[in-house]
């Protein structure tokens, strides 16, 4: 079983790498930063698009981005972390798409193990290439790509950790490098129940997402219905990742005729969650409440979107918010000059959207602090937390002395790419001192949900 699976992913490779080839937008979805060490990130900057490609900006995932490079400047300027060492990023957008983002993972696959077949001696002293090894991942966002890029890695020894991805199915010990620094949907289902009872409704309907986040989050609400026996699910209704249109007008219809369910939970995300909420608008649903899920709920823009009026009497779950006031200040500062230091032409892409013009024509000192909302998410202190948990312990290697390494006999793995990057998912699983964020690597006891 355990051949099958491996043999599978290298199928899925196989027909990927092709497209890789001649792709040239692929590298265009990319910032790279060159430096001692580097950490790979993979986004959703777009939208899936109509044909399944890149579409809108999604400025959550903008922000995302800029939360990680945020991280990485606060580590290189912090004197107690990893001195002497600078950390660089290689990140990529993946536009909701699982499939580009294997594509993407695979990329820095190889360019991780070609830089390393190169020169085993290298050091991390030299940044000189262009397509450096990465030591790990933080991402995906999204637990549909966390699935596929999880099992990739975990072939190769790159640890991946996800501020976002919260799919129970991720929680199998089939994913040993994967960590995550939120807590798993069981949680949120439980917390879900809870409002559900407290509310004393007993008849609710489902819509999710066909895909790993969508399918476990649904069954793990229908688990509690079976535990507790309160309510039950009329019926669950999935919207698949590829040609949803006409399902999702389908199934829009049948909530509308279906008077007597007052209560829809929704377990979406992204784009899915845009469409969905339009066809609503579309159709006139009105009179019903909606219990949304943590991805809806995070994404603070969607509450401003003055087509989804209709929401207004609506719940939702979402981790518990822990303000980051630096980042906010960060934030109300970034002007469109600070931006282009990026070299990014997703920040090009941003300020064109906001000045609805051309960029000659918009201000140099413009800046996003009336747009903070759009940017920021309950997601950036786990983010945050992801970044800093691959700065300690790679701190740890750094300032290992053996005897208290932690491979057998106390030995320290050195800090060749190669060697730091699988020892990297032990030293993030055994974090001797109290700095470290807390990883999630299952079920997580302590976790906290907000509704």
């Amino acid at each position: 079983m355990q051949r099958l699976g491996i043999v599978s992913l290298l199928s899925i490779l196989s027909v990927i790498d092709p497209i890789h080839q001649t792709d040239t937008k692929f590298y265009q979805n990319r910032i790279f930063k060159p430096a001692d060490v580097t950490l790979g990130g993979l986004f959703d900057v777009h939208f899936n698009g109509p044909n399944d490609d890149c579409g809108e900006l999604f400025t959550m995932g903008l922000g995302h981005v800029e939360t990680m490079l945020f991280a990485i400047e606060r580590v290189n300027n912090d004197p107690t972390i990893l001195p002497n060492v600078t950390i660089g990023y290689d990140i990529r957008d993946y536009c909701e798409n699982a499939a580009i983002a294997m594509r993407m993972a695979n990329d820095l696959v190889q360019n991780t193990d070609a830089v390393c077949r190169e020169d085993k001696n290298r050091t991390l002293d030299d940044n000189s290439s262009t397509a450096q090894p990465v030591v790990a991942l933080i991402g995906p966002h999204d637990s549909a790509g966390a699935v596929l890029v999880g099992s990739l890695l975990q072939v190769h020894e790159i640890a991946a950790i996800s501020p976002t991805a919260t799919s129970h199915e991720l929680s199998s010990k089939m994913y040993q490098d994967f960590f995550r620094t939120i807590p798993c949907d069981m949680w949120q289902a439980r917390v879900m129940a809870d409002i559900i009872e407290h509310f004393k409704w007993t008849y609710i309907a489902a819509v999710a997402v066909d895909d790993s986040y969508g399918r476990h989050g649904v069954w793990a609400v229908e688990k509690e219905v079976y535990r507790r026996r309160t309510f039950c699910i009329a019926f669950s209704e999935f919207i698949p990742r590829l040609d949803y249109q006409e399902k999702l007008v389908q199934i829009v219809i049948k909530l509308k005729q279906q008077q007597n369910i007052g209560v829809v939970l929704v377990w979406l995300s992204g784009g899915y969650a845009r469409a969905f909420l339009r066809e609503t608008h579309k159709q006139g649903v009105r009179d019903r409440t909606w219990l949304f899920s943590d991805a809806m709920t995070a994404e603070e823009s969607v509450h401003l979107d003055p087509r989804f009026a209709g929401l207004d009497g609506s719940l939702g779950v979402q981790p518990q918010d822990f303000r980051h006031l630096p980042f906010d200040e960060h934030l109300k500062h970034l002007t469109r000059n600070a931006t282009l230091k990026r070299n990014s032409a997703w920040w090009d892409e941003f300020w064109t959207q906001i000045c609805n013009q051309t960029l000659s024509d918009c201000k140099d000192n413009i800046s996003s602090h009336h747009l903070i909302r759009q940017f920021r998410s309950s997601f950036v202190p786990y983010l945050l937390d992801a970044v800093y948990a691959v700065a300690h312990a790679l701190d740890n290697i750094y300032k290992c002395v053996e005897p208290n390494g932690l491979l057998p006999e106390g030995k320290c793995p050195g800090v060749i790419p190669v060697n730091v990057r699988k020892s990297l998912p032990n030293y993030l699983k055994n974090e001797p001192g109290s700095r470290q964020p807390r990883l999630a690597a299952g079920s997580v006891s302590g976790a906290r949900w907000a509704a």
